[in-house]
């Protein structure tokens, strides 16, 4: 008696111990690919909790699955609930459905082992249940995978194609990005409208470009707009080393826009001598922003996204185009 006392005493502790380290861990920032696989985990933590609570309670009855899971449901919503009171985490419905998939598996699989289920049929369903449940939770992360994949094969493109993948890559601040605009003419077909609200800086943004830009001689992209801008354009380029604050340690560059179709080259070399301090690695890139200067008013552009030249397309660029260095 005095040993279940004891151990339910432990589950309990494993739990409480469980949550505060959940909740104790830190964001993942911006790496996709870790952020991912850490919500896959939070599924893994659920199970175990299930698992614990199911302890906890003692009894391998169905009635005590099913409080088991409730438990651990309510748990989840808990656990959610306390992230808003946190300025860098978020209550997400979507990872309260991998806690409960996660939950869901691991005591189907519990039932599975311990012989609660004794008809062949329902060890069959429970057994389905639980590699349904793993098969949601480990779709995300096969889905960032894939993007990743396709990342790599678009390279030199950074963005934007009609492939769906830069979404996960793209951001937006003060600023709405519309894919297959209605377009004026005179703009080239392909090209995004960024819609920009008055804010500090408004923009967008690349996150994870593909690292090694090594072997090419310009980042290149195209702008497009109908009327003089109300405010200038600004191009920033950071690598992985960054200190994410210092606009002395990356490219900061004005871009000079003029109604109709600007075209703009921005050397490598310069990108890479841009820290006053050190030298832009450029095996090692991370992100590209284009934004506006403190806008008084909405206003549009036509943006054709990031791409990188060779020095031999960068040459015949040249010979037949008006660049805007």
């Amino acid at each position: 008696m005095q040993r279940a006392a004891s151990f339910r005493l432990i589950s309990a502790g494993a739990v409480v111990a469980i949550l505060v380290a959940l909740h104790r861990s830190g964001p993942s920032g911006d790496v996709q690919w870790l952020m991912e696989l850490k919500n896959a985990g939070h599924a893994v933590v659920f199970g175990v909790i299930a698992l614990l609570t199911l302890a906890l309670i003692g009894a391998r009855s169905p009635r005590a699955y099913a409080l088991a899971l409730i438990v651990t449901l309510l748990l989840g919503i808990a656990s959610e609930a306390a992230q808003i009171l946190r300025p860098d985490r978020d209550a997400s419905l979507a990872d309260w459905f991998r806690d409960a998939a996660g939950a869901v598996a691991c005591l189907c699989l519990a039932a599975i082992w311990q012989g609660t289920a004794a008809r062949p049929a329902t060890r069959l369903a429970l057994f389905a249940t639980a590699m349904l449940c793993a098969v949601a939770v480990a779709r995300p992360v096969f889905a960032t995978w894939q993007d990743y994949r396709n990342r790599d094969a678009a390279f030199p493109v950074l963005c934007c194609t009609d492939e769906g993948w830069d979404r996960r890559f793209l951001r937006t601040n003060f600023a709405d990005l519309i894919v297959d605009p209605p377009a004026p003419p005179g703009v080239p077909d392909g090209f995004r409208r960024i819609d920009f609200q008055p804010s500090a800086w408004p923009g967008v943004v690349i996150h994870e470009v593909y690292p090694d830009w090594n072997g090419y001689a310009a980042l290149a992209f195209d702008v497009y707009v109908q009327a003089e801008m109300p405010t200038r354009l600004v191009l920033r380029v950071d690598d992985r080393d960054h200190d994410g604050r210092d606009y002395r340690d990356r490219l900061d560059r004005g871009l000079p826009i003029r109604p109709g179709l600007n075209r703009f080259h921005v050397a490598l070399r310069d990108i890479e001598e841009a820290p006053k301090t050190r030298r832009m690695d450029l095996r090692r890139m991370d992100k590209v922003f284009l934004f506006a200067a403190r806008p008084g008013e909405p206003f549009s552009i036509y943006w054709s996204g990031f791409r990188l030249l060779s020095a031999a397309e960068l040459a015949e660029s040249d010979s037949t185009t008006a660049v805007v260095e």
